[in-house]
């Protein structure tokens, strides 16, 4: 006899948050060099920045996906680390751009594969149908979270609140 339908979504509800706290956890170092070392978020700022793009920090911020102050303080960490440069943008002088060094290219080259070799480690001992599988509801998922968010942000919140319940 099937499981009833709330006893399974609590069990996929837990099964996930299990997932995204084992991925958090495993947010350890990536990409290293004799002095400087990648975590996957600071990676997934610098992404974007790895085919010799130059990009403010709000664009880069957004692009990986992270709150603009976060943006500000791994982009400090890595600059004192050489891994990123700041310089001002030619066209507007007030604006402040930031680009990979030499140095910050190689690390996020290695890093990225580093990530893949892991990636190819772990997924490679599904089948490949359940690697099909797994992507397509993967794909189903966050297409629905992306949209919940989507949902969630065009809320108007400035509306006033109710004083009491509605009756």
């Amino acid at each position: 006899m099937p499981r009833p339908a709330n006893d399974q979504i609590g069990d996929l509800a837990a099964a996930t948050n299990d997932l995204y706290l084992a991925m958090r956890r495993s947010r350890s170092v990536i990409g290293q060099t004799s002095q400087t070392t990648v975590t996957i978020a600071q990676l997934a700022l610098l992404e974007p920045l790895s085919d010799d793009n130059a990009m403010t920090v709000g664009s880069l911020a957004e692009a990986g996906g992270v709150a603009g102050p976060t943006a500000t303080r791994m982009l400090k960490q890595l600059e004192r680390a050489q891994v990123v440069q700041r310089c001002r943008n030619a066209a507007d002088e007030r604006q402040v751009l930031v680009r990979l060094t030499p140095q910050g290219i190689s690390i996020v080259s290695s890093a990225r594969a580093e990530l893949r070799r892991q990636q190819v480690d772990a997924l490679s001992k599904f089948s490949a149908s359940e690697r099909d599988t797994l992507t397509g509801l993967l794909m189903r998922l966050t297409a629905m979270i992306n949209d919940q968010v989507q949902y969630s942000r065009t809320v108007d919140t400035s509306a006033p609140e109710l004083a009491g319940p509605v009756s």
